[in-house]
């Protein structure tokens, strides 16, 4: 299936299943609980194409990896751990095409009246709540720049973009977690 697809069908499942990950991570003893990432799905243009603009999806070529993120160290060193996913192998690649700017501020929030839903749904009281963005850098990773005109521009691009997401978070009283897993 396309990272479209895959988030329509998250998206339905999503509203559910965040009460089941809060009620699981406070059964758990986990007392800093998170909204688990339950709608973000792929990375691509189902979830970024709806909070960035400049985006645009194109058939993957042959010998092309869906994402940059396909050939570094990590996977290279981990190849075997990778190759047991059972990951779908995308079939198109997201590309920068035009200025990256921010457009998702309806997303980010009922991504935040999810979690405040989820919440209280299950009765969960914790200490602190918090809610995972990726950092500028990861973003970077997932989406193919043929418009900036060098890496520390695009890279500038997305963090000014993204910066919208990180503070709506931040305004709604929930704890920023700006996740870079490299």
């Amino acid at each position: 299936r396309t990272d479209r697809e895959l988030a329509r069908g998250i998206r339905d499942v999503a509203p559910r299943g965040g009460v089941d990950v809060v009620r699981r991570q406070a059964d758990s003893g986990i007392d800093v609980i998170s909204d688990g990432e339950i709608g973000k799905i792929g990375f691509g243009l189902a979830y970024y194409g709806r909070r960035l603009t400049g985006l645009e999806g194109r058939e993957i070529k042959p010998g092309e990896p869906g994402w940059m993120s396909a050939r570094t160290g990590e996977r290279i060193e981990f190849a075997e751990f990778y190759s047991e996913l059972d990951w779908p192998a995308p079939r198109e690649r997201v590309v920068v095409t035009g200025a990256v700017r921010y457009i998702g501020q309806q997303e980010v929030e009922r991504d935040l009246q999810l979690f405040r839903a989820a919440l209280t749904e299950a009765q969960v009281r914790p200490e602190d709540a918090f809610m995972c963005v990726l950092a500028p850098g990861w973003l970077e990773h997932f989406f193919y720049n043929e418009y900036y005109e060098n890496d520390e521009v695009y890279l500038f691009a997305l963090a000014d973009a993204i910066r919208h997401e990180y503070k709506a978070i931040v305004d709604a009283g929930f704890v920023l977690q700006i996740d870079d897993p490299a």
